[in-house]
């Protein structure tokens, strides 16, 4: 299947049981991947935090035949302190593809209406935070098409700012794994990577 079978628009209130159904596969592989942190539950958003983030726009789900099949949190967060310097950052809460729809190219269309919501609302970059795993060290090449870039990367044990550096070619081939499942897990405890409209 290729990507222009793959519609993707703005969230509304009735997406909620599909959304959360997403969700929670998501949670699913949070539990798997990081028991000392994750729990199990049934209850991974709100109605009112979802109606909330879709009042702000902040949702959007990819459909395939009227079928919702991906989910895109977004966050627009704007940078200012005297130690940085003042940017607009689209920031990606949280990408998750239905397992049932994954390798489908829906994970690369999100990237294109990333790249479009950026331009329109000016922002000066994308970010995102992705869930290091070593499984994903021999999967293939990130498709060049979405220039990532690496920012830095906490230290696992968290005691601390520790930053430890991850080889360029090593995110390549965890982000290539994720984006050819079409899954980008993303607990705020990991790294922080991003995507640059360059």
């Amino acid at each position: 299947m290729t990507n222009e079978n793959i519609n993707i628009r703005k969230a509304v209130l009735e997406d909620y049981d599909a959304v959360c159904r997403i969700m929670n596969q998501v949670q699913k592989l949070h539990v798997q991947w990081r028991p000392d942190i994750y729990k199990s539950t049934s209850d991974v958003m709100s109605k009112d935090f979802f109606q909330d983030a879709v009042s702000k726009e902040l949702f959007y789900v990819a459909e395939i035949n009227s079928i919702i099949t991906g989910v895109l949190g977004l966050e627009f967060r704007h940078i200012e302190s005297p130690l940085h310097v003042t940017r607009e950052v689209l920031f990606i809460d949280s990408m998750a593809v239905d397992e049932a729809y994954r390798g489908k190219g829906i994970g690369h269309t999100f990237f294109s209406k990333l790249k479009e919501i950026a331009m329109k609302k000016n922002c000066d970059g994308i970010e995102l935070q992705v869930n290091v795993k070593k499984q994903y060290a021999s999967a293939g090449n990130l498709n060049t098409r979405i220039s990532i870039h690496q920012k830095y990367s906490t230290n696992k044990m968290g005691f601390g700012n520790t930053l430890s550096t991850i080889p360029k070619t090593e995110i390549r081939d965890i982000l290539a794994k994720q984006m050819m499942d079409d899954v980008l897990v993303v607990p705020k405890e990991y790294g922080m990577f991003c995507c640059r409209k360059d």
